[in-house]
C-alpha cells in the first residue's frame, strides 16, 4: 500500500515539476522578459545583469505558473494511469478512488500553502529585486541608453538623434519635444552633451551644451519656415528622461499595491485608515483578499483535475493542456474582472468568487466519480 501511494506521489511530483518548468518558460517569454532582452538588443543592458534581472523575477511568475503546472500534472498522472488500466488495477486490489487521489492531494495542499508564501512574500520581493537591478545597470552606465547614428523613441515626449560618441560625451545632438499628438512643439541642437542618472526622481538627466531650441508655434507645429518664433541659445540645457516608458514602473515612493509584501501591505492599510483614504484602503484590501483566495485556488483547481482526470479517462497529452489552459485562464480572467470591482462596501470579497463557484463544480464531480 506505503509502496503504491509513493508511486503516484513521486509520479505526480516529477510531471508537475515538468510542466511547471514548461509554464515557466511561457510566461518568461511575456512582454517583461521581451523588454529586458529588447534593452540587450540595443546595447543598453549587458548580458549578466539581464540574466539576473530574469532569475530575479521568477518567484513572480511561478505563482502563475505553480497551479498550471500542477494542473497538467494531475491530469498527464491519472488520465495515463486511467488509459493503461492502472487505476482498475489499483481498484481491484482494495484501494479505493479516494486513498488513490490522497497523495495527489497532500501536494495541492503543499502547492497552495507554497502560493500562499509565494503571493505574500517571494513574490513582491522578486519584484523589487528586479526593479533595483534595473535602476543599478542604470546607475552604473546610463550612457548606454543613446546609441550613436540611432534616433532614440524610448523617452515619454521626445525623439533623440546624436551623431558621435567618444570620451564619455554625444556630440552634433538633436532632440526633438513632441506633445500627445505626436507634434513637434520644439527642436534642439547642441554641439554636446552628457546622460546621468538621477536617484530622487528616478529618471535620466540629459544635459547639453552649446546650443539653441527653436518653439514650434502650438496651432501649427508643422508650419518649420513663416511660422517660426525666434531661435533661443544657450550655454547649457538639462532635460529630465522619465524611466517609465522603458521600465514600466514609477520610483519607490509610488510603490504599486500588488507589489507589497503582507508587512507593507499591513502598514500601508494602516496608514490609509488613519488618513481616512477610503480608496487605498480598499485597493489593499483587495489585494489582500485576492493573495488569499488565489492561495485556496491552488487546491480548489486541484481537486477539480482529479475529478475530471478520474471521469475523462484520457491520455491524450494535448487534451490535459487544453484542460489546463482552460480552468488556469478561466480562473485567472475572472479573479482579474473582480478584482476590478469598486462599487461595494465589501466589494473586495468579491475575488473569491471564483473559488465559490467552483465549489459545487468539485463537489458534484466527485461525487459522480465516487460513484463510478
Amino acid at each position: 500500500m506505503k509502496f503504491l501511494t509513493k508511486y503516484i506521489f513521486i509520479e505526480t511530483l516529477k510531471t508537475s515539476l515538468g510542466s511547471l518548468l514548461f509554464f515557466v518558460f511561457i510566461l518568461l517569454s511575456g512582454n517583461t522578459v521581451r523588454d529586458i532582452l529588447d534593452l540587450v538588443a540595443a546595447g543598453k543592458l549587458s548580458l549578466l545583469p539581464a540574466f539576473y534581472l530574469m532569475l530575479a523575477l521568477l518567484p513572480a511568475i511561478i505563482s502563475y505558473a505553480m497551479p498550471l503546472g500542477l494542473l497538467s500534472g494531475i491530469f498527464m498522472v491519472i488520465g495515463r494511469m486511467a488509459s493503461s488500466g492502472e487505476i482498475t488495477a489499483l481498484k481491484s486490489t482494495g484501494l479505493g478512488i479516494v486513498k488513490i487521489a490522497k497523495p495527489i492531494w497532500f501536494i495541492a495542499m503543499l502547492c497552495s500553502l507554497i502560493a500562499l508564501v509565494v503571493n505574500f512574500y517571494y513574490g513582491p520581493h522578486s519584484i523589487e529585486i528586479y526593479k533595483h537591478g534595473l535602476h543599478n545597470a542604470v546607475k552604473t552606465n546610463p550612457m548606454k541608453f543613446i546609441t550613436p547614428g540611432t534616433f532614440i523613441d524610448d523617452f515619454p515626449g521626445y525623439l533623440i538623434y546624436c551623431e558621435e560618441m567618444y570620451h564619455g560625451k554625444f556630440y552634433n545632438f538633436h532632440i526633438w519635444e513632441m506633445n500627445d499628438h505626436r507634434k513637434i512643439t520644439s527642436y534642439g541642437r547642441a554641439r554636446s552633451g552628457i546622460l546621468s542618472y538621477d536617484e530622487n526622481s528616478d529618471s535620466l538627466i540629459l544635459a547639453l551644451e552649446n546650443g539653441n531650441v527653436e518653439k514650434r508655434p502650438a496651432l501649427a507645429p508643422e508650419a518649420f519656415y513663416e511660422k517660426c518664433m525666434p531661435m533661443i541659445s544657450y550655454d547649457k540645457l538639462f532635460v529630465h528622461l522619465s524611466l517609465d516608458e522603458i521600465f514600466g514602473h514609477g520610483n519607490g515612493q509610488s510603490e504599486k499595491i500588488s507589489h507589497m509584501d503582507l508587512s507593507k501591505l499591513l502598514s500601508a492599510k494602516k496608514q490609509a485608515d488613519l488618513a481616512d483614504d477610503k480608496d487605498r484602503s480598499f485597493s489593499i484590501s483587495m489585494q489582500l483578499q485576492k493573495n488569499l483566495a488565489m492561495a485556496c485556488g491552488v487546491f480548489i483547481l486541484a481537486s477539480l483535475a482529479m475529478a475530471l482526470a478520474f471521469m475523462v479517462k484520457r491520455s491524450d497529452n494535448f487534451f490535459h493542456f487544453t484542460l489546463t489552459l482552460g480552468l488556469g485562464i478561466g480562473y485567472y480572467f475572472f479573479m482579474s474582472l473582480l478584482s476590478s470591482v469598486h462599487y461595494f462596501s465589501h466589494g473586495y470579497l468579491l475575488v473569491w468568487m471564483p473559488n465559490l463557484m467552483l465549489l459545487p463544480v468539485v463537489c458534484w464531480s466527485w461525487r459522480m466519480v465516487l460513484k463510478q
